[in-house]
């Protein structure tokens, strides 16, 4: 199981209302991990399902608002980055959709739900994120 994410400079992109969003992006991913760490919760099924859902309708928010700065100012590859948050909202809607499924093993796919959300923001925060950080700053937004 992957250990709590923790914060730090080096996925900042420079611009406060994303640098938050991603913060809260993790605080749920860390939420679940949290949960799993007690497995004998007697919520567990009904906290998890809750944070599954809420972290899929954060992910559409926040893909959805970092998409519309980019476009707002004009940022170089929108179109590839589109591509990219497309292939994580159709994960997404693929996890919303096993959540709600008789039978499936939720501590599993909780487990999944986190280590993938985790690994892709924190890759895709220092990689393509870092490509809009320029425009985003010429055009001073916070």
């Amino acid at each position: 199981m992957h250990k709590q994410f923790k914060w730090n400079n080096k996925y900042s992109v420079k611009v406060d209302s994303l640098d938050e969003q991603h913060k809260y992006f993790f605080d749920l991913t860390n939420q679940i991990l949290t949960l799993l760490e007690h497995p004998h919760n007697p919520h567990l099924k009904e906290r998890l399902i809750l944070l599954i859902v809420k972290l899929g309708r954060y992910a559409f928010f926040h893909l959805d608002f970092e998409e519309d700065c980019m476009s707002r100012y004009g940022c170089p590859d929108l179109v590839a980055h589109r591509e990219i948050h497309e292939a994580y909202r159709n994960k997404v809607i693929n996890y919303l959709r096993q959540v709600r499924e008789e039978g499936v093993d939720l501590f599993k796919l909780a487990e999944e739900v986190a280590e993938f959300s985790q690994d892709w923001l924190s890759g895709h925060i220092l990689s393509k994120d870092r490509e809009y950080i320029d425009c985003l700053e010429k055009n001073d937004v916070e």
